[in-house]
């Protein structure tokens, strides 16, 4: 009997630590054939197969136990071993035979029939529930006087949870047994663990409690051995966003670094989705929003987001009544103020200076039709102060 082996579980890994919204890969050292993956230490349902394993996203701590698994087979004897007590008889009829339920996959490699007659040769039948034929074999048996068993090779292979009928098809003559003469209660009658024969067959028909034909089974059962289940627990790091109002108020010249956050690693980026980021050097633009995050355990935070307005002070009077149009532009932009305008300075997003003009005049414009598309900062000065204005280059 061919049996398998328990296997052993030597380590697992993974990354231990994760940001939310993340997944883990997760591997398994084992001396098994395959290894899945469950949610519980016992029981529990399988969510995976095979090293590594590859979580789904998480959002909050988990743990994954891996299994290690080796496959084998088994052959033994079962069913009825061999003829017994009064009711033992040889008869000739086809249409009779053995219905099997069946539990688990197994092989039914051969089994042993006791013929009482001269030489000769018949078919056996595997049926399935509704009557059709699985498979077949037809063998030939020396004369006998249905004292002798002989081994009959037919590997039929039955599938878990279905029923079948092993029955002969041509009539010769094959020792049975009457039911009267069986113990009682005698069916249904367990194939090792993996099935049982619930009633015989006669003439076709099943129900019967005689006993047709076919003793000693030898079956091939497939076999399963197990590791114990290891963990691998992953904590999942969800940092809250930074602190700090929505709506701050800022005066000229002041920075991203000015705005009143608390956080850890904090990182500023321009729009809401996190792709652009801005050194806490950028200057504020007023009616700007500003997005910003925090990193800890090497997790970023959601997006604080933030509105800044400036506020003019008394030396700024002479930028009170700035204006540029259009905000949104293809060519060019123009430029208005009660007071004379020194220099006009035009910088991307990240710092970088595009265009210096000294202008000195309380009216201009400026071609910036050679820009690549997107958001510019224009910085507009006089002898009292300094302002910046946000424009979109199409």
């Amino acid at each position: 009997m061919a049996q398998c082996t328990d296997p052993v579980i030597t380590s697992t890994s993974g990354p231990g630590s994760i940001c939310v919204g993340e997944i883990a890969t997760l591997s398994v050292t084992h001396d098994g054939q395959e290894v899945k993956w469950y949610d519980a230490a016992t029981g529990g349902n399988e969510i995976g197969m095979g090293s590594p394993f590859t979580t789904p996203t998480l959002t909050s701590d988990a743990s994954y136990w891996a299994e290690a698994i080796n496959y084998g087979s088994a052959t033994v004897n079962s069913a009825r071993s061999a003829p017994a007590g009064n009711g033992q008889y040889s008869i000739d009829n086809s249409g009779c035979g053995l219905v099997i339920n069946v539990t688990q996959n197994f092989t039914l490699n051969s089994f042993e029939v006791y013929h009482d007659g001269a030489a000769g040769s018949t078919t056996v039948e595997l049926r399935d529930g509704s009557g059709a034929v699985v498979d077949s074999h037809t063998f030939n048996v020396p004369a006998g006087s249905g004292t002798t068993p002989h081994v009959i090779p037919v590997d039929f292979d039955l599938q878990a949870n279905e029923t079948y009928w092993i029955i002969q098809t041509i009539d010769f003559k094959m020792v049975r047994e009457l039911g009267n003469s069986l113990p009682n209660n005698y069916y249904p009658l367990s194939i090792d663990n993996v099935g049982s024969i619930t009633s015989a067959i006669l003439n076709g028909n099943p129900g019967s409690q005689n006993y047709y034909y076919f003793y000693n089974w030898e079956i091939t059962t497939e076999t399963e051995c197990y590791s114990s289940r290891v963990e691998e627990a992953i904590i999942v790091t969800d940092p809250a966003m930074p602190v700090g109002n929505n709506s701050q108020t800022f005066e000229s010249g002041e920075t991203l670094a000015d705005l009143d956050v608390t956080g850890q690693n904090l990182q500023w980026y321009s729009d809401s989705d996190g792709t652009t980021p801005l050194p806490d050097t950028t200057e504020l633009v007023d009616g700007t929003t500003y997005y910003v995050s925090q990193t800890t355990d090497g997790c970023e935070s959601e997006l604080l987001d933030i509105i800044v307005t400036e506020t003019l002070g008394v030396s700024d009077s002479s930028l009170q009544n700035l204006s540029i149009f259009p905000t949104t532009v293809e060519n060019t932009i123009y430029i208005e103020n009660n007071y004379l305008i020194s220099t006009v300075e035009v910088y991307n997003i990240l710092g970088k200076k595009f265009i210096q003009k000294e202008i000195n005049a309380s009216k201009t414009s400026e071609d910036v039709s050679q820009l690549s598309s997107g958001i510019y900062l224009v910085k507009i000065s006089t002898d009292g102060g300094s302002k910046t204005l946000k424009i979109i280059k199409k």
